[in-house]
């Protein structure tokens, strides 16, 4: 899975935690509504209805599984994971502290790094791992960094960057959708969890090509990297949507 589909369980969870309710007896937005509407917490004042919505279904779809997954996703992920919620820390600090957007916009790593204390980054970490050890311990939501070499399916990263060089060298996309993907075919997954529009249509059309011309793709791209013919391509999927 990646960094979206991550960061929009993990404010869900935030938001449960806040609230002191499990996540799998929130059935909507309502649910966490009515428990939090009393309170003035700086969180669920800028909780995003969207993205908490969209993490719960998440949740929902993984909990409600048909059959028993492995669950990866990779450093790039977890990486980009800490930056967008070191991000919003920055943001909120800052709006507080009254500093002006022109600044901010103008050397926004600069200032951020001066607005955050080793308070912030212990708490973020600490807050990432909680949310894993809530997912893996209380709802069976292993989710495992395919890099890890703790775990048997491990991957070198050299091995995801070689695949991410070939898949560029095939299809336009983004440096970090590339790796995130290459990642997924390297450990040969079924499903490819993402809200990533563009990346969700690409995973799609490598797995079941549209047209002739994304068909070439496919089986040129399986030439190279040196994958039978009958390989499979993981599959996009949204967040809502219900896995196979």
């Amino acid at each position: 899975m990646d960094t979206n589909a991550l960061l929009r369980m993990f404010e869900f969870w935030e938001v449960c935690e806040l609230a002191e309710v499990e996540m799998d007896t929130v059935e909507t937005w309502g649910d966490l509504n009515s428990l939090l509407e009393n309170l003035s917490s700086e969180l669920f004042q800028r909780a995003d209805f969207d993205n908490v919505e969209s993490g719960r279904k998440c949740f929902e779809t993984l909990l409600l599984r048909d059959q028993e997954y492995e669950y990866f996703t990779c450093r790039a992920c977890l990486s980009e994971m800490y930056r967008v919620l070191l991000t919003e820390r920055v943001s909120s600090k800052l709006e507080l502290q009254r500093v002006p957007v022109s600044l901010r916009s103008k050397r926004p790593l600069i200032v951020g790094r001066r607005a955050l204390t080793h308070e912030d980054y212990r708490e973020i970490r600490e807050s990432v791992n909680s949310f894993f050890d809530k997912l893996r311990n209380y709802y069976g939501i292993d989710v495992k960094t395919l890099e890890d070499p703790s775990h048997g399916n491990h991957v070198p990263s050299e091995t995801i960057f070689e695949t991410s060089e070939i898949l560029g060298s095939f299809i336009l996309t983004e440096t970090m959708d590339g790796y995130i993907y290459a990642a997924a075919i390297e450990c040969e997954a079924h499903c490819f969890l993402t809200s990533d529009t563009a990346l969700r249509e690409m995973a799609r059309s490598l797995h079941q090509p549209p047209d002739d011309n994304w068909r070439q793709t496919a089986q040129e791209l399986r030439n190279e990297l040196g994958r039978p013919e009958d390989f499979s391509f993981p599959r996009g999927y949204g967040l809502s949507e219900s896995l196979p």
